[in-house]
């Protein structure tokens, strides 16, 4: 059996409580007289609290005189003619009076704590404890627990209209991404091509050295282009918009292509990559978004060549799985990552150190892309790495679609 005071939560609107110079505001709704006259008796005689008592014998009696009115506590005899307490006080919530309710019974044990529980009482008192000593205690902590209930809702509002601000907070940073990232493209695509067109000579002769300082520009034409290519896909990522578009094409050639168009990168750094495909039909006829699958070995290997040291190596691998998936990693021989370190590397704007984008360049969304384009494959990618000994980053996706048998690929 519950204690008399023990905590019911209601689930319900926690009332304004009275202030601490107001008095208690008591409801009594017992169809008893004698009842009513014991319960007053006994709260008249609680000299340390001010309290003010009504009484009434019906629901409907308690509605048509309170109405909406302030009420601080509400006591319900469980027995009342032609109902029960438990309804009297759905009746009365029904309507909007809904203040922390006590129920009064003659009985006791777990029947009488399921129906309090049941129908959202604050607490409940058997008739035989209805003393001052008693109601006092019960009158405290069923206040003191309305308090609660109304600061923990209070702070509920708070944090909703938290979250709806970050929300609003975080949409406009998202159009933000947007726009600017459209803005700056299209004047960056055009200046990179005229600088080009000054390289090949259009404009007239140019020396190896004015060459070579033009190709530096491009070069962080490119950088920039890539930045907000991430900056995109970061936000069509976080809005749904990105989606995949799927042929049957050979995987191993797009980890190719991929590879190929970061050699001279890695030459640049005296780094060797070597490339292990397992060809068969899996491989061969993969049903993938080349583009995609493209950009996510793409950033994995340029990654690998930004972190490894002058001279090192990047192994490149893909295989067909006995399961009917595609696995392909990258593993280099560079700097490693701590442990703590590799539960965050797949988070957006994630820099592994704080001079990361200072001195090696991009904006911390090359792997957070790398994961949501394999999520989006419907598979997962991982990262095993020993801080000093190099990292090595594997993904796993479906070979094929979903039902779909051996396909031949696009021509």
């Amino acid at each position: 059996m519950l204690p008399p005071s023990t905590a019911i939560h209601t689930g319900e609107t926690s009332p304004a409580l009275p202030r601490a110079d107001t008095p208690v505001r008591l409801v009594v709704l017992d169809d008893d007289d004698f009842d009513i006259e014991v319960f007053r008796r006994c709260v008249s005689s609680i000299q340390d609290l001010s309290l003010t008592l009504r009484s009434f014998h019906t629901a409907e009696a308690v509605w048509e005189e309170l109405g909406r009115e302030p009420c601080d506590l509400l006591f319900v005899d469980y027995h009342l003619e032609g109902t029960t307490g438990l309804d009297a006080k759905k009746l009365l919530n029904a309507r909007g009076f809904t203040p922390p309710t006590i129920l009064v019974t003659d009985g006791h044990g777990d029947d009488v704590m399921r129906d309090a529980v049941n129908g959202g009482f604050a607490d409940y008192i058997p008739k035989r404890s209805v003393l001052p000593v008693v109601v006092s205690q019960v009158i405290r902590s069923s206040l003191e627990k309305a308090r609660l209930q109304a600061q923990i809702e209070q702070n509920q509002r708070d944090l909703a209209e938290t979250v709806k601000s970050l929300e609003s907070s975080r949409e406009e940073i998202r159009r933000f991404y947007h726009s600017v990232s459209h803005e700056l493209k299209t004047p960056l695509t055009g200046a990179r091509e005229f600088v080009s067109l000054v390289q090949d000579g259009v404009a007239g002769a140019v020396t190896d050295e004015q060459s070579d300082l033009l190709g530096a520009a491009i070069r962080n034409c490119d950088r920039m282009v890539t930045c907000i290519n991430d900056m995109l896909d970061s936000s069509r990522i976080e809005t749904g918009k990105l989606h995949l578009k799927r042929v049957v094409c050979s995987f191993g050639a797009v980890v190719e292509d991929a590879v190929k168009s970061l050699l001279v990168k890695a030459e640049e750094k005296q780094i060797e990559v070597h490339v292990a495909l397992e060809r068969g039909p899996a491989l061969d006829a993969a049903f993938i978004d080349p583009v995609r699958i493209f950009q996510v070995i793409g950033n994995l290997v340029s990654n690998a060549i930004k972190f490894t040291p002058t001279g090192g190596t990047i192994h490149v691998s893909a295989r067909a799985t006995e399961g009917g998936s595609i696995e392909a990693s990258v593993r280099d021989s560079g700097c490693g990552l701590s442990a703590s370190n590799q539960g965050l590397v797949f988070e957006r704007l994630f820099q592994s150190r704080d001079d990361d984008a200072a001195t090696l360049g991009g904006l911390g969304m090359g792997l957070f892309i790398c994961r949501e384009l394999v999520r989006l494959h419907g598979g997962e990618i991982s990262v095993r790495s020993k801080e000093g000994a190099g990292a090595e980053f594997t993904f796993l996706i479906p070979a094929l679609a979903p039902g779909a048998g051996l396909l031949s690929p696009a021509a």
